[in-house]
């Protein structure tokens, strides 16, 4: 009898200890959960030097609400000025370095706001070979890309300073400095691809590594190590009328993060055959003060969009609308056209892009290829299933100025080539407008460049409408 108590009650103890161990290990979760759970929290971050130019490019993690940061030094260790930008196209400044250890490859930074999301840090001494991974990186060029793999070995790297996680998870060029999760969702290292120990091999500095720096950092903020001047100790001294809880610059200062986003514009926009440039179209006198973005067409681009399907004596109908986006519309004129604006002449509120019609020459091609279609009772069958599979949609970013002023400069140019900074050319002028849609054939360029042109405007002042449709 006493036998049985003492099993009973040892069981009990037994089941005790063991919901205790389990309720003190976070349950694990799926890779699209993690993606989920960091999301906005994964950044990009953007170096540029003195003169504005990108000089280089990594990711980084939020781990607290006032926005410190935590990267690779090598992403910092070029440039003298930084902007990080969040994955729903938000930019922040960087105020400045809080703590760094070059020989491990790890730093500390601020970036200027308040109420960011975060990531929480596991115990990379726990860590074990075998365990599954999952790194995200958030590159400029490739937002949030997700990879999966396993800790295949951790070694002890001496000529690099210390311990290393060995993944099998590819880390994408400007990954570096993104976090390294477990499945529960914490982060047990920062993803590096600087070590140079060998081909094909994947790295993560663990994340005990960076604690000491969270925790001991002072509260003086540090130089960039390319940075001349001092920074100004926390952010007491910006312009008091600047917004403190996005940390989005509306100062004039922010010339060099502006051209940034204006040198990303062009990114986006050269395979689109257009050219962005920062500064006024030349010869033609703007109406409102700077800074200024010019953005040349050198090829129309067409949109349709099917209206109406009939039937004649049995044959198809197709009736159309067409547009031709206005940066390059000319008013019959040859190309190349312009559209020149004040980004501080821009509602932020309105700068959007969205599918729209399907590409013209998408749609002539199908029509080169069926030539007797309109004679085919069946045309309409295989022309409705080219559209809904094959035919290409073009995106619409569309945006105009602030309860749509016509202070946008637009017109044709008399010359076929057009320089892209500055754009010297002999403008006809066209006349004003209010509003600009463009058409990208790429959805995903059309979306960054939204998030650029979002960032320059903002960064220049630019004001939503005062009445606003309803």
């Amino acid at each position: 009898m006493h036998s049985n108590s003492a099993v009973k009650l040892l069981s009990l103890i037994l089941l005790g200890a063991s919901c205790v161990a389990a309720q003190s290990v976070p349950p694990k979760k799926d890779i699209p959960a993690i993606a989920k759970a960091a999301n906005g929290a994964v950044v990009s971050i953007v170096m540029s030097d003195k003169n504005g130019n990108p000089v280089a490019q990594g990711s980084g993690f939020i781990v607290s609400k006032d926005g410190v940061i935590v990267t690779n030094y090598h992403v910092i260790a070029e440039g003298t000025s930084a902007v990080v930008k969040l994955p729903d196209g938000a930019f922040y400044l960087v105020d400045g370095v809080l703590a760094f250890d070059k020989a491990r490859d790890i730093a500390v930074i601020k970036a200027h706001g308040e109420n960011f999301r975060t990531l929480a840090l596991g115990d990379s001494d726990r860590v074990q070979v075998g365990q599954e991974v999952v790194a995200i990186g958030n590159p400029l060029s490739l937002e949030s890309t997700v990879s999966n793999g396993i800790v295949s070995s951790i070694r002890t790297i001496e000529e690099e300073g210390g311990k290393y996680l060995q993944i099998t998870a590819p880390i994408s060029p400007g990954s570096s400095g993104g976090p390294l999760f477990n499945m529960e969702g914490q982060v047990v290292g920062i993803t590096t691809m600087y070590i140079k120990v060998g081909e094909n091999l994947n790295f993560a500095i663990p994340i005990n590594d960076a604690k000491p720096l969270l925790e001991t950092h002072s509260a003086k903020l540090q130089n960039f190590p390319n940075q001349p001047e001092p920074v100004e100790e926390e952010t007491q001294n910006r312009d008091e009328d600047a917004p403190a809880s996005s940390g989005k610059s509306t100062q004039p200062e922010a010339t060099p993060t502006l051209k940034t986003a204006v040198a990303f514009m062009q990114q986006m926009a050269e395979p689109e055959d257009r050219e962005v440039s920062l500064g006024p179209i030349s010869g033609v006198e703007m109406q409102s003060p700077g800074p200024f973005v010019t953005i040349v067409s050198n090829q129309p681009v067409y949109m349709i969009v099917p209206t109406g399907l009939t039937h004649k004596d049995g044959y198809p109908e197709f009736t159309y609308t067409v547009a031709l986006d206005t940066a390059g519309r000319s008013g019959g004129k040859d190309y190349p056209a312009y559209i020149s604006f004040a980004l501080g002449d821009i509602d932020p509120l309105s700068i959007q892009s969205k599918e729209s019609g399907y590409d013209g020459d998408a749609i002539r091609e199908f029509w080169n290829r069926h030539p007797k279609c309109a004679a085919d009772p069946q045309c309409d069958h295989d022309y409705l299933a080219f559209l809904d599979s094959s035919a290409h949609k073009l995106t619409l970013v569309s945006f105009h100025t602030t309860d749509l002023k016509p202070l946008i400069e637009r017109g044709g140019l008399e010359i076929k080539n057009c320089p892209k900074n500055p754009c010297a050319a002999n403008p006809v002028p066209d006349g004003t407008t209010g509003s600009v849609g463009i058409f990208f054939r790429n959805k995903d360029r059309a979306e960054r460049f939204v998030t650029a042109l979002t960032y320059a405007v903002k960064s220049a002042g630019g004001k939503p409408d005062l009445f606003p449709p309803p």
